[in-house]
Formats: C-alpha cells, sequence, structure tokens
C-alpha cells in the first residue's frame, strides 16, 4: 500500500511538473511573438520616417531624388502666322428620335430612365 500510494504522489508531481513545464513554454512563446511584432512595428516606423525624410527634406541635396532638373520654358507661338485647317466646332447631332419627341414625351423618358435635371439660373453683372 505504501507504493501505492508513492506511486501517486509520484504521479500527480509529474502531471504538476508537466503542466507547469507547458505553462512556461506558452508564456515563452507568447513574450516571443510579441517581442517580435514590436521589433517589426520599429523596424517600419523607422523605415518609413527614413524614406520620408530623405524624399521630403529640404536640406538634401546629395541624392538624386530630391535634385530638381531646370527645364527651359517653350518658346511662345505666334497663332495668326498659323493657318489651320477648318472644322466644324458643333460636335453635337441629336438623335432624330429625340428631336421628334415631344416635351411630355421627354419627360416620360427621363422619369423611365431615371434621369433628373435640374439648372439654376445665375445672373452675373460686369
Amino acid at each position: 500500500m505504501l507504493f501505492v500510494a508513492l506511486y501517486e504522489v509520484l504521479v500527480v508531481v509529474v502531471v504538476v511538473i508537466v503542466v507547469v513545464v507547458v505553462v512556461v513554454v506558452v508564456v515563452v512563446v507568447v513574450v516571443v511573438v510579441v517581442v517580435v511584432v514590436i521589433v517589426v512595428v520599429v523596424v517600419v516606423v523607422v523605415v518609413v520616417v527614413v524614406v520620408v525624410g530623405v524624399v521630403f527634406s529640404s536640406s538634401c541635396s546629395s541624392c538624386s531624388c530630391c535634385v530638381t532638373q531646370v527645364i527651359d520654358p517653350l518658346p511662345s507661338i505666334d497663332h495668326s502666322e498659323i493657318e489651320y485647317t477648318k472644322f466644324k466646332k458643333n460636335f453635337y447631332e441629336e438623335h432624330e428620335g429625340i428631336s421628334n419627341m415631344t416635351p411630355d414625351q421627354m419627360i416620360e423618358l427621363r422619369k423611365k430612365l431615371g434621369i433628373d435635371v435640374t439648372f439654376t439660373l445665375i445672373f452675373v453683372h460686369f
């Protein structure tokens, strides 16, 4: 009987040790994951700050990303000396079916298609 009691105590001690080891391993894994996430976030923030600092720094003149290129202005053109091809300025040609519609038919078509036509008259005096 003494051996059975010792055996049961030994089993309980081993189970407690295993549970403690599992808990410690889980805690260590969680801590490692948290540390890795923090390190990644810090690295990303540092990289963004460095890149944005280099791109938008006004004191930066040594890198090619900040050097501006001077572009010569285009020469002015006297359009009165150029003979352009004549063209028709009114590009819109109303379809025959639309131009033959009565005002009531247009209102009905707008309702059917869900078109709302509104305008505001603005009078400007110079």
